[in-house]
């Protein structure tokens, strides 16, 4: 039979669906990163009386290269199932869809619960468009750091002098950029300024003309 959840040992609830980091220690392989299919137990085995699977079915995820815009490797899933018993399942892990790649948008709304009672508000969803199977694997996850540590990509020490040149020359277009706009601030306003003397004298005119007239 089957189960639909499973706690690891570090304590983390994993559901059928999610994504984990597994390890073969016999064989001295490096970590995995796999989805969770299925999640076996033998009736009236061993671990069934323990309340424990006997094995947990997972297809493997291949790690791509980096996604620049985050420094994330990709993943995925690419059909090769293998069954690890329990103690070999390190901790899940958290894959997130490549949105900016297929410009998923929030063009959803969903209803907000609150003390589960289900409100009249609302919320943006993000409907997630192009390649569902297009993952990014998220190595900034505090949880279980010390397994997602030898899977981060190193970050590209920047070049000091290059920074520092870049750095001056946008504050120079910066500067140039302001003084240019308080320059045609001051023409502006100047030119309201001219414009509404002259009706004033416009009207002064009109008023003696008026006066001499009666």
């Amino acid at each position: 039979r089957t189960c639909k959840s499973v706690v690891l040992f570090n304590g983390d609830i994993c559901k059928i669906g999610d994504w984990v980091l597994a390890v073969n220690r016999t064989a001295g392989e490096s970590p995995t990163v796999a989805c969770v299919r299925e999640i076996i137990q033998r009736k009236d085995s061993e671990a069934d009386m323990c309340l424990c699977p006997d094995a947990i079915l997972l297809e493997c995820g291949i790690i791509g290269e980096s996604v620049m815009s985050y420094s994330m490797p990709s993943v995925r899933a690419h059909g090769e199932f293998l069954l690890y018993p329990i103690e070999q399942i390190l901790c899940t892990v958290n894959l997130q869809h490549h949105c900016q790649a297929h410009k998923c948008a929030a063009s959803g709304t969903e209803f907000i619960y609150e003390e589960r009672a289900k409100t009249s508000k609302t919320k943006p969803v993000i409907h997630h468009s192009g390649d569902p199977g297009d993952l990014i694997l998220n190595t900034a996850q505090m949880h279980d750091a010390k397994h997602m540590q030898g899977l981060r990509i190193p970050v590209r020490q920047p070049d000091m002098n290059l920074a520092i040149l870049e750095g001056a020359a946008r504050e120079v277009r910066t500067c140039t950029n302001d003084t240019i706009s308080g320059a045609s601030s001051s023409a502006h306003g100047r030119g309201v300024r001219g414009r509404q003397v002259n009706t004033s004298l416009r009207r002064h005119s009109q008023v003696q003309s008026v006066v001499l007239q009666g």
